[in-house]
């Protein structure tokens, strides 16, 4: 009984430091060991173009699949982003205030940023595949430049 008792403190503990410790960080994709970023907030400020996938994990399942597709497609497209783009994932199905602040209102999300940390573009779930954000991250790359 003892051994259970014990067994099931560390698998609650194990649980709980999981979920406090699961948000991602932000990589800058030109270096492995880019910019890192704490929050979304933090890669706003950065005076870099940020590119953010808002996803969920507690959702329908085929909104899940859309989610868990867009994240995998995303976090292999950002290691061929151009320079100086800042790529974060953040799930935010948890926490409505950040669906409330980035006016979304279904999963998943893609929305570009400038160097000010304005929203430039915004795609919808059906719109979130490689040669699109691919084509996005080049108008905004270019519109920079200038």
């Amino acid at each position: 009984m003892k051994r259970l008792t014990i067994f099931a403190i560390s698998l609650v503990f194990f649980v709980f430091v999981s979920f406090a410790f699961a948000k991602k960080i932000a990589k800058s994709p030109e270096k492995e060991q880019g910019d890192t970023f704490a929050t979304l907030d933090d890669a706003l400020k950065s005076g870099k173009p940020v590119f953010c996938l808002f996803y969920t994990t507690k959702a329908c399942a085929c909104t899940n699949r859309k989610c868990k597709e867009a994240l995998t497609m995303c976090d292999s497209l950002a290691k061929s982003f151009p320079e100086g783009i800042v790529y974060f994932a953040l799930n935010a199905g948890n926490d409505n205030s950040i669906a409330k602040q980035y006016k979304i209102v279904a999963f998943p999300v893609a929305i570009f940023f400038d160097e000010k940390g304005n929203e430039v573009a915004r795609l919808q779930s059906w719109e979130i595949k490689g040669d699109v954000i691919k084509n996005k991250l080049a108008e905004i790359t270019n519109k920079e430049k200038k």
